[in-house]
This record gives structure tokens, C-alpha cells and sequence, in this order.
């Protein structure tokens, strides 16, 4: 009973709030029959989009003022130089040869010798042979041995050749036979030709063979020097043959001649 008494009582209070709450309502809309306006709707704000930072741009490095530009002056025109045209070598001449010499130095230095008539200029080309000598030596043979000599000792001689060969000393050479060599006219100048082969070691032949012609006995004989590099290597005083004879058994060999 007594809950049921209770609850009445919290009915019947809200009954009188709810009472009390609509009078409360009733007057604060008061006597005004203007309606509230209805609010405008709320249009949505547009979110922003995220400002991107802006970066910071990198500090200019300060522009060098250029150096002021020195005019560079204009060169004059150049005047085309003319190219000389190249100068040719001046040939030489070849010294002229006479006709009655050879060309080859040592064999003309003899011609020159004999046609000078000094004997001193014969001497100076004289090459003499070093052989040993024989006390009893046969037709060409080696040279003879003085009486102070021993058989077998090196002498000085000059091979000379005629229809036999033999040697003559120094003294006899330079004294005798150089000086008719020399004489003026004695011999005249006919050929030169060139040795072949080496020959006797005892009466060399040289490189050339000097052929003249002789009238020293009053009859024409063929005569000759033979040459060398080193000089005069050998006298021939000819035997029965004239000098066109000698040059008849030469004459493929002749560099000179015949004059005659």
C-alpha cells in the first residue's frame, strides 16, 4: 500500500512539471504572431588544400663586371711577298785534260815528269823494289849481291827490263838513266794502256804501262815506264820491237794513243 501511495505521488508530480514547463513556454512566445524565420542552411566551407612551402631560392652570386675590352688595332694588310725563285747550283766545270793525257792523276804526274826534262822531278816518283839478293844469279833472276853483301841480304834496286831483265842501285838510277829519260826528244809519248795480271813479283808491271818510242841509239825502239799508285815501279829499255809493236800486242788495253 504504502508503495503504491509513493508511486501516485511521483506521478502525479510529473504531471506538474510537465505543467508547469508548457505555461513557461506559452509565455516566453508571448503575444508575437510573427514566426521565427528558419535559419539559412549552412553552406559547407571548402576545406584549403596545404600550402606547399616555397623554397627558398639560393643567393644569386654577385655578377664580376667584366673588364673594359681594349680595342684590338686592325693589323695593316699584309703585301704578299714574292717567293725568289731557287738558284741552281753552279756545276763545276771538269778541268779540261790535254789530249796526250790520261786523266788518272799518278800516271799523268810521270807524263809530266818526263816531258819537264828536270831529272829531280823523275826521282821524286821513283818507287824501288827491297829484294833479296844472289851472289851468282841466273837471267831473270833476283839482283846481284855487292862484294859487302852476304847472299840472301834486302837491296834497294830499280827492276829494269830489255831483252833480259836485271837491277840497277840507287846511284845508277838517279845518275845515268833518269838523266837520258829526261833528255830533251829522247823519248816522245806514243800510248798508255792498262796491265792485266800481277806478273813477276821481281819485275812488277804496276797498274799501267807508259809506251814511248826511243831513238836514243839512232834507230826507232819501243820503250816504256810502268806505273803504280806508289810511283815508277819498273824501266824498260826495249829490245828488238819499235813502239807500234808494243802497242799492237796492248791495243784492247789502250786508255791513251797511239799519238803516233
Amino acid at each position: 500500500m504504502t508503495r503504491l501511495l509513493a508511486a501516485s505521488r511521483r506521478h502525479l508530480v510529473m504531471i506538474a512539471a510537465i505543467a508547469l514547463a508548457s505555461i513557461a513556454l506559452a509565455a516566453c512566445n508571448g503575444g508575437s504572431d510573427t514566426p521565427t524565420p528558419s535559419p539559412e542552411p549552412t553552406v559547407a566551407t571548402r576545406t584549403p588544400e596545404p600550402t606547399v612551402a616555397t623554397r627558398t631560392p639560393e643567393p644569386t652570386a654577385a655578377t664580376r663586371t667584366p673588364e673594359p675590352t681594349v680595342a684590338t688595332p686592325t693589323p695593316e694588310p699584309t703585301v704578299a711577298t714574292r717567293t725568289p725563285e731557287p738558284t741552281l747550283p753552279t756545276r763545276t766545270p771538269e778541268p779540261t785534260v790535254r789530249a796526250d793525257r790520261t786523266g788518272i792523276a799518278y800516271v799523268d804526274a810521270v807524263l809530266d815528269a818526263v816531258e819537264s826534262g828536270n831529272p829531280a822531278d823523275l826521282v821524286s816518283l821513283l818507287h824501288y823494289a827491297e829484294l833479296p839478293c844472289a851472289a851468282m844469279p841466273g837471267l831473270g833472276g833476283p839482283p846481284r849481291c855487292d862484294s859487302d853483301e852476304t847472299p840472301g841480304d834486302v837491296v834497294t834496286v830499280m827492276p829494269v827490263g830489255s831483252c833480259e831483265g836485271f837491277f840497277e842501285r840507287p846511284p845508277t838510277v838517279e845518275a845515268e838513266r833518269v838523266r837520258a829519260w829526261t833528255a830533251p826528244g829522247a823519248y816522245t809519248l806514243v800510248a798508255v794502256y792498262r796491265v792485266r795480271g800481277a806478273g813477276d813479283p821481281n819485275y812488277p808491271s804496276g797498274d799501267y804501262g807508259i809506251i814511248y818510242a826511243s831513238t836514243a841509239g839512232g834507230n826507232e825502239v819501243g820503250a816504256a815506264l810502268y806505273v803504280g799508285r806508289q810511283g815508277i815501279v819498273r824501266f824498260f829499255d826495249g829490245c828488238s820491237e819499235t813502239a807500234a809493236m808494243l802497242v799492237e800486242r796492248v791495243k784492247d788495253d789502250l786508255v791513251l794513243g797511239p799519238l803516233q
